[in-house]
């Protein structure tokens, strides 16, 4: 596992997340929060919800 990749993606799905479901994932145990593959899903399964965003979905939530 490559540490840097792993530190990247963390800081990046502790904001993604946030901007996403208005929380920081803190429910994630510390096994999955370590866990390369769980957070590279993470990040596809938030990519989905945002990709199916409406327009006036993307608009209020400031993803234009």
């Amino acid at each position: 596992m490559s540490m840097i990749k792993l530190i990247k993606l963390q800081a990046e799905l502790w904001d993604f997340y946030k901007d996403v479901h208005g929380i920081r994932p803190r429910h994630w145990t510390q096994d999955e929060w370590d866990s390369l593959e769980f957070l590279e899903e993470q990040f596809i399964l938030l990519t989905d919800i945002v990709d199916r965003f409406t327009p006036e979905q993307r608009a209020d939530e400031g993803w234009l």
